[in-house]
């Protein structure tokens, strides 16, 4: 296949670390200044999936099962973008696929994202990217995050001047742009976090809206205890592995406290990372699930004193902001374009990454 166009018609995927779903969403994009969203969805993994992903997290090596672990997840992939291919009017040029992340390990030069890429090819005949974090790891990078070139390109479509796109994903990830500046981090657990302790709590997968958190009270003596943890001291760019912040304590409080405990140390957090960027912003943009949490929202707004609106503002799904993200990450990829850059990951110099697999 021969893309004779300079837009792109891209399909980004997204899998979180939440490990809760799957983010679909087709973009048209020239991997530089123009974008359009086309649609998508987002879709829940089935109950035995998210159980077998959530097996091997902290995996470091391939054995048997997470082999078929992985076609699991990667036949649930190829359904899941089937049934959004026969809906989109336009024909797919691209595919950028993110995986699924189980062990994130910057320090040790080591990220592993799950999913057959080759299977996929395979199965639609649609070129297709993957594997977005090695290059940049292998040059001095932490691989992530990923998106603030996308942040960047969201900014100069909406004329914005200084805004910090903040993800409350899995992991809070933020971006920074003042001015000229695109500086981005993690800034600490975050859904995943709270997530765990419900599951663990009454087996159900979030605490929806906040509601509980809302009714709990915060230990002040565990939320200290937790931000003594010395990545939130280090300077940026820095990334962190779900598994680097130990919580055990939490899990001796009820279901509201808890919960409301964990949302002023994910605000802490976040306020941490900003707090000496925050004269040089007018706005923050919220994406990923924890902005439906009306608890961290209102926590966050009395926290960080400017304004907070979520991507819907923009008139942007913030549930598919990510895939979108890696819809325009893939175009960028296939002509060669920088997709990191020093102040985002830490990587020596900007560079482009991803792995194709295609026709050519």
């Amino acid at each position: 296949m021969i893309m004779s166009t300079k837009n792109y018609v891209s399909l980004g995927i997204m899998s979180g670390t939440s490990q809760d779903g799957l983010d679909l969403s087709i973009v048209e994009t020239d991997g530089e200044d123009n974008l359009k969203f086309l649609g998508g969805y987002t879709v829940d993994f089935p109950d035995t999936l998210k159980i077998s992903l959530r097996s091997i997290l902290g995996s470091h090596k391939r054995d048997s099962v997470l082999n078929i672990i992985e076609k699991e997840y990667t036949d649930f992939v190829i359904k899941k973008l089937k049934k959004i291919i026969c809906l989109n009017k336009k024909k797919i040029d691209l595919i950028g696929f993110h995986g699924q992340t189980i062990t994130h390990l910057p320090n040790k030069g080591f990220s592993w994202q799950i999913g057959n890429a080759q299977r996929i090819f395979s199965s639609l005949k649609i070129p297709i990217i993957y594997d977005f974090r090695t290059n940049d790891i292998v040059n001095g990078g932490n691989g992530a995050p990923l998106t603030p070139i996308f942040h960047k390109l969201i900014k100069t479509k909406f004329n914005m001047k200084n805004v910090a796109f903040l993800n409350l994903g899995g992991i809070s990830n933020i971006t920074i742009l003042s001015g000229s500046k695109m500086i981005a981090f993690d800034c600490g657990p975050c859904c995943n976090f709270s997530n765990i302790f419900v599951r663990k709590k009454i087996n159900k997968e979030f605490d929806k809206n906040g509601l509980n958190a809302q009714k709990g009270i915060t230990d002040k003596k565990i939320l200290a205890k937790l931000l003594k943890n010395p990545y939130f001291s280090k300077i940026p760019p820095k990334s962190l592995d779900r598994l680097d912040i130990k919580f055990d304590e939490i899990f001796n409080l009820s279901l509201k406290d808890g919960l409301s405990t964990i949302n002023d140390f994910i605000t802490e957090t976040i306020y941490l990372g900003i707090r000496k960027y925050i004269n040089k912003l007018d706005q923050i943009i919220l994406v990923g699930g924890g902005r439906k949490n009306i608890d961290l929202i209102q926590k966050l707004k009395s926290r960080i004193k400017i304004k907070i609106d979520t991507s819907e503002n923009l008139k942007i799904d913030g549930d598919l902001f990510e895939a979108s993200a890696f819809g325009y990450l893939a175009v960028r990829s296939f002509l060669g374009l920088d997709i990191t850059f020093p102040y985002t990951t830490g990587v020596s110099s900007s560079i482009s990454g991803g792995v194709l697999h295609s026709y050519f």
